[in-house]
């Protein structure tokens, strides 16, 4: 970054920690350099930054939940197109009716 900004590392590492105060123009460059807009830059909150990334990573645990029972389904669904075209018995046993042919799931 401090290549990018044409300072030395030092210099940069002073405003990284707050030592030296940034003006407009340099907030300005850093924001183009990161590729955000500079409102973004100003009201970068951390601690709002982690609970969006919480947040996410809740809705992510609850989406890989919800792919297992669709998956589940997608079995479940198998297994019974399988016992209407054939007429047989299920895996776990129970023994469906027989339809039509017009009714095979297969064509």
């Amino acid at each position: 970054m401090a290549t990018k900004l044409d300072i030395t590392r030092s210099s940069y590492s002073k405003i990284e920690s707050g030592a030296t105060d940034v003006n407009l123009s340099r907030l300005e460059q850093i924001a183009f350099i990161l590729d955000v807009k500079l409102i973004h830059l100003l009201s970068f909150d951390p601690e709002q930054e982690m609970r969006d990334a919480s947040s996410y990573l809740l809705v992510l645990a609850q989406i890989r939940e919800k792919d297992r029972c669709i998956e589940l389904l997608l079995q479940q669904i198998v297994e019974l197109a399988h016992q209407l075209k054939f007429g047989r018995e299920s895996k776990n046993g129970y023994r469906n009716l027989v339809l039509p042919n017009q009714f095979d799931p297969a064509g």
